[in-house]
């Protein structure tokens, strides 16, 4: 699970790919990791790529 805060540091849409990169490395899906950074970097939204995210791991915003 991933948790976040929006309006904090946490928030930021790089530090939250950075915790489901260690998740997702826990898991044995690196590949799938590149996969979701791939379809998260041609995202046009902040909420657009919290979805695709959320589609790999758990988020939880605080």
């Amino acid at each position: 699970m991933v948790i976040f805060d929006r309006k904090g540091p946490s928030g930021n849409i790089f530090f939250i790919l950075a915790n489901a990169y260690g998740e997702m490395k826990a898991c044995g899906l690196v590949d799938e990791y590149r996969e979701m950074e791939r379809r998260v970097k041609a995202c046009h939204s902040y909420d657009d790529a919290l979805r695709v995210i959320g589609e790999y791991v758990d988020l939880e915003e605080v």
